[in-house]
């Protein structure tokens, strides 16, 4: 199923979104130097928002 993102979500969130959904692993081997802090970052405020949850490790699409 595609995520349908709602228009207060960026570009970046919403694909972060989608990745998750899908059971992705974010991993800091698959980010350039410095980047993946940023990327943390990223999925902890979608988290604060409620967007994501995090389970033994693993940020996860939230339930709505």
């Amino acid at each position: 199923m595609k995520y349908d993102r709602p228009s207060r979500l960026s570009d970046t969130e919403a694909r972060l979104l989608s990745l998750a959904e899908h059971g992705y692993t974010f991993r800091p081997a698959d980010a350039a130097e410095g980047v993946f802090d940023v990327l943390v970052d990223h999925l902890r405020q979608l988290r604060d928002r409620g967007l994501l949850r995090l389970e033994e490790g693993r940020m996860r699409k939230g339930v709505s």
